[in-house]
């Protein structure tokens, strides 16, 4: 979708966690050779064809949960919000 210099785009990533993924509070979770599947959106701000600004939106918790790494308390409040 676009709407002036801005496009919308609607993403779905699957993949084997295969090796070490490094998360945001500096914390490695080792591969655990379980499958994901997560859905997100990019919005990109585009100027004199060229992407100048992009954001991009998905749920770091569902992709955590579905690779077993989460605690039962973490995976309970991520379904509570």
């Amino acid at each position: 979708m676009q709407s002036g210099d801005h496009v919308v785009i609607e993403w779905t990533a699957a993949g084997t966690h295969t090796g070490p993924l490094a998360v945001s509070n500096g914390q490695t979770i080792a591969a655990t050779g379980r499958r994901a599947l997560e859905n997100g959106v990019l919005i990109a701000q585009v100027r004199n064809e060229r992407i100048v600004r992009e954001t991009t939106y998905w749920n770091l918790f569902s992709v955590l949960e579905q690779l077993g790494a989460l605690s039962d308390a973490q995976s309970g409040f991520a379904a509570a919000t």
